[in-house]
């Protein structure tokens, strides 16, 4: 079983990584319209 720093750390960068994603997605939509 893992630790909960790391149970936490990798649900940390799951968001961050959709909300970069998100950022990132709507950057592209703006530009390209």
């Amino acid at each position: 079983m893992r630790s909960p720093p790391v149970v936490y750390a990798e649900l940390a960068l799951h968001l961050l990584n959709k909300h970069l994603g998100q950022m990132f997605y709507l950057g592209v939509g703006e530009n390209l319209t």
